[in-house]
């Protein structure tokens, strides 16, 4: 669909009835800008025609699934941009297609993001960015660099709060983790190319042109650095899970261990006390078998000396056991 056809003459916004009218007008004076939302094979082929489009760019637009770059073919030059937004608290890309040519701009996109309507409106209140398609193109460029604001507010309260259950423990969080890391490596791919692109868009320029592309540059290797800061924030979110996860694991075993120590003292002074209460028991045992020959059974000392045999056993078992600390 046909959503913005539009002549600037001097700098002049004329809203154009048709293609045929903006291409008729367009041969003797001003820049045209038409731009395309999920336009169909038959607007792609009209637009071709008119313009003088390469085909290997209208297939790319047709097939999607294309990277960001730049191509020239001729005096046209071809731009793939994919800006990133969020839904349902996902990140995706938007494939966003860009042609400049000797006077006019081209856009199209499968879906109504970015919204153009702040570049027109720009454009309109400035007059002056708008006698060029150089000029045009600086301005629908930045407006696009505007755009990944949301997604990087969205990725930057997101990385909080997920740092925040790691910290807690929360058993959810290195799968938040993964899932972040995936939108900010889908969020790499996007940003790291558009420096780049723009840098390529200045060879041979100069003046204030230049300037505003080198401003733009700036904010785009800007965008592209706090990319890779989410990045390397949720590598060191998944080291500090891991070594909590480790420290918790560590005292864990660490009061198991010192249970089973515990255990392993008592198991011992119950071993040593049933050892020196063995000894009496096996005494006691023996003169209480009602044998009528038994050494000292018949003597009046007897019953007292089996007695000191007791204690002394007893006491003998008992500093034994002291001296090794199983009592």
């Amino acid at each position: 669909m046909l959503n913005h056809n539009v002549i600037y003459i001097d700098g002049v916004a004329t809203p154009s009835a048709s293609m045929t009218d903006t291409l008729n007008q367009v041969q003797d004076v001003g820049v045209a800008w038409l731009d395309f939302v999920n336009p169909t094979p038959q607007e792609l082929a009209q637009v071709k025609a008119a313009f003088q489009l390469h085909e290997l760019a209208i297939q790319d637009i047709l097939q999607g699934r294309q990277r960001p770059k730049i191509e020239a073919y001729g005096a046209t030059q071809f731009i793939v941009l994919r800006p990133a937004r969020v839904l349902d608290n996902r990140l995706h890309t938007v494939e966003f297609y860009l042609f400049i040519g000797p006077n006019f701009i081209i856009t199209a996109r499968h879906e109504n993001f970015p919204a153009l309507e702040p570049a027109a409106h720009r454009l309109i209140e400035n007059p002056h960015l708008a006698t060029s398609p150089q000029h045009i193109q600086q301005v629908i460029l930045d407006t696009i660099c505007h755009s990944y604001r949301p997604a990087m507010l969205y990725l930057r309260d997101a990385i909080d709060d997920v740092e925040e259950d790691i910290i807690l423990g929360e058993e959810t969080a290195p799968h938040r983790v993964y899932e972040l890391l995936r939108d900010v490596m889908k969020l790499q791919r996007s940003a790291h190319p558009f420096p780049d692109i723009v840098n390529d868009l200045r060879k041979d320029l100069t003046g204030e042109l230049d300037t505003h592309l080198r401003s733009l540059e700036d904010r785009a290797l800007r965008l592209s650095g706090h990319v890779d800061s989410f990045r390397d924030a949720l590598t060191a979110g998944l080291q500090l899970h891991a070594a909590l996860l480790g420290e918790r694991q560590n005292e864990e075993m660490a009061r198991m261990t010192e249970a089973a120590y515990n255990q392993g003292e008592q198991a011992k002074k119950v071993s040593a006390w049933a050892a020196i209460l063995f000894t009496p028991t096996v005494i006691a045992g023996i003169y209480g078998m009602n044998f009528r020959h038994m050494p000292g059974l018949t003597e009046s000392y007897g019953f007292t000396v089996s007695l000191l045999a007791m204690l002394v056993s007893s006491v003998t078992l008992y500093i034994v056991f002291k001296r090794q600390h199983w009592l």
